[in-house]
């Protein structure tokens, strides 16, 4: 009787984080957020269900403390104030829904969470649906492009870098990339998203999570993950792997000593060769091609516009500031390739200033879990430098996340009686 009672409360919060989680990975830069015939109003969804989230929870676990709520007022009324003073230039729709109110409400959530040690609950939310994402893309992409077994038998018009229409099969799986680096006209299995690295990112962020907010790792899990990552082709996921793998065996090292050890040769043996082919891969293949141009091109463009706009720079999210200062003409139709030069040129110091809290939070404080919350926080750094997704919702989740771990808004301290309330 007691496990059904149970069963009724966990019931609607995990249904609800669950379709949170659904819309969240489809506003990162998936086919359907992308597409020219259409506009789903992906931030829209996912701000109402954030909402609905602190509204479902029951009164007995809702947060009272001054400096929780002051601290939500106050971020509301930080990015408030940058929205009006930028807002001819702003992208409204990602900063309003997304920084005004967004994360006010998520980090507040974030802080219940970690009042009961679910924190990464949220995060476990957006991996089992990227798992399903990977077993379906791998069926999916092994019967179609790769032995040809199934035929495409749908089609869609995206906006990405330039309007196109791509096949896809059953509206699971679409054909949006080949590699030319690796093995030259290979399918890249990008599932629903608008290509390889846009899936690697979600993988990543999945594999991270396994590894590091997660009880107990699931072996089974990570090499589901690792394989799909592979055969995205992107060489920033195999770098996350390769930095996750890295991360987690040093963690495992008890002594210091032992550790630095263990760094220097995983360095020696791993990274390096790595480093090594990915030099390589740029001085044979991508110096004489238009992605590396763009890639190298994107941190200069970053750069010079805050360096011309400091403190606001050239309005968050607003991508079409960077154009002038792009040299090359081959990038007219392309978007940007990274997110922490993006932050800082769009969004000038002030919102970098929250970014980087994000980063440091998980850092701080003396806790149980802090080693795997540094690591989480290093992997979600090196996304930032390697691939662009700040204007997209999970960017706003991140900081939430980051900022909610703060040592000054407590641990567990009411655990048992706020977690019989809301799971």
């Amino acid at each position: 009787m007691m496990l059904q009672e149970k069963k009724l409360i966990i019931q609607p919060q995990a249904i609800i984080e669950y379709i949170w989680a659904f819309f969240v990975i489809l506003n990162g830069n998936s086919v359907y957020h992308a597409s020219a015939g259409r506009d789903y109003h992906f931030p829209l969804i996912c701000t109402i269900l954030s909402a609905l989230l602190l509204l479902t929870i029951s009164k007995s676990s809702r947060i009272k403390e001054r400096r929780v709520l002051l601290t939500t007022i106050l971020l509301a009324i930080y990015c408030f104030i940058y929205f009006i003073i930028k807002y001819n230039t702003v992208s409204k729709e990602i900063y309003f829904l997304g920084y005004v109110i967004s994360l006010p409400l998520l980090f507040l959530y974030f802080v219940t969470l970690k009042r009961i040690g679910k924190i990464e609950i949220l995060f476990a939310r957006l991996e089992n649906i990227v798992l399903i994402l990977a077993v379906v893309s791998l069926i999916v992409w092994l019967s179609g492009p790769i032995f040809n077994i199934i035929a495409p038998n749908t089609e869609m018009v995206i906006s990405w870098g330039r309007l196109r229409t791509i096949e896809g099969y059953f509206g699971i799986q679409y054909i949006t990339q080949y590699d030319n680096t690796i093995i030259k006209g290979l399918v890249r299995n990008t599932s629903i998203f608008c290509e390889g690295p846009m899936f690697s990112l979600w993988l990543s962020i999945a594999l991270s999570t396994e590894m590091f907010l997660k009880e107990k790792s699931s072996w089974k899990k990570i090499c589901i993950l690792v394989v799909t990552i592979v055969t995205t082709t992107s060489v920033t996921g195999v770098f996350t792997i390769a930095i996750c793998l890295g991360l987690k065996y040093i963690m495992s090292v008890d002594s210091i000593k032992k550790r630095k050890f263990v760094l220097i040769s995983l360095l020696c043996l791993t990274c390096l060769p790595i480093i090594g082919f990915f030099i390589y891969d740029i001085i044979v293949n991508k110096m004489a091609t238009a992605s590396y141009l763009i890639r190298m091109q994107d941190y200069v463009a970053g750069f010079l516009l805050w360096k011309n706009n400091p403190i606001l720079g050239g309005g968050f999210g607003n991508l079409s500031t960077l154009q002038k200062y792009i040299l090359n003409s081959i990038t007219t139709n392309v978007g940007f390739s990274n997110s922490v030069m993006a932050i800082l040129g769009t969004g000038g110091l002030w919102n970098f200033f929250i970014y980087i809290i994000s980063v440091i939070a998980p850092m701080l404080g003396n806790y149980e879990k802090k080693k795997h919350r540094v690591a989480f926080a290093l992997i979600y750094c090196f996304l930032t430098i390697t691939t662009i997704f700040f204007a997209r919702y999970i960017a706003v989740v991140f900081i939430a996340f980051g900022v909610a771990s703060l040592p000054i808004f407590g641990n567990r301290e009411e655990g048992d009686s706020i977690e019989k309330t809301l799971y």
